[in-house]
């Protein structure tokens, strides 16, 4: 999708705002609505766009979006699944692996997940991890804190004495956490901040319920 494609950088993102900016695809909250923007869409931008870009649109774009629309979920995205693929790239450094190899890997994966889910579960550090750490606990010693950094305010001025306060109310409130079981969907959770912590459910399961309920 670049200029030499058919598709300039003004148009790309003109595209890319009608799906996921304000008022886009992506903010449809009924079927009604997701028909009216598909409907301007079709007669402005795609007859500006490349064949294969347009074909991809309607062929894949609009049948997933719909979708998500139809089931009432319209704001999900796929963040959770390319968070998890992440951390399959990381288990395996990125390199192919040997069926054998490969499915061991995932389930240690699986097996890491489950122990999270476990509020009894050991808080525990591999051997590289302490070094890492180590090593990175050393270095930020040697860092040089700028003069007129903000958070470097000298002792006995007003603006360390209001640096002291905000730090207690942040450590005391904004990150105040806890464990929550939740019933809905059965599993364990981490809450952090005010906007958190008082909350029935877990994160994801409240996540969900917004997006429903919109």
């Amino acid at each position: 999708m670049t200029e030499t494609g058919g598709l300039t950088p003004a148009l790309r993102s003109e595209f890319v705002s009608a799906i996921f900016g304000d008022g886009g695809l992506v903010t449809c909250t009924d079927e009604p609505l997701f028909e009216s923007a598909i409907d301007r869409i079709r007669a402005g931008l795609l007859s500006q766009v490349p064949n294969s870009l347009h074909t991809y649109f309607e062929s894949c774009i609009v049948h997933f979006l719909k979708d998500n629309v139809t089931a009432g979920c319209h704001g999900w995205t796929n963040n959770a699944c390319e968070s998890l693929n992440h951390i399959l790239k990381q288990c395996v450094q990125w390199q192919p692996n040997k069926l054998p190899d490969l499915i061991q890997n995932l389930q240690k994966v699986v097996d890491a997940q489950l122990v999270t889910d476990d509020v009894n579960c050991a808080y525990r550090w591999s051997k590289g991890d302490e070094s890492r750490l180590n090593m990175l606990n050393e270095q930020a010693k040697n860092l040089q804190m700028p003069n007129k950094w903000t958070w470097a305010a000298k002792e006995g001025t007003d603006q360390f004495v209001y640096n002291h306060k905000r730090m207690q109310f942040l450590v005391k409130h904004e990150m105040e956490t806890v464990i929550k079981h939740c019933s809905k969907c059965k599993c364990t959770d981490i809450l952090v901040g005010m906007d958190q912590v008082g909350s029935e459910y877990c994160h994801d399961c409240v996540l969900e319920s917004s997006c429903r309920s919109e």
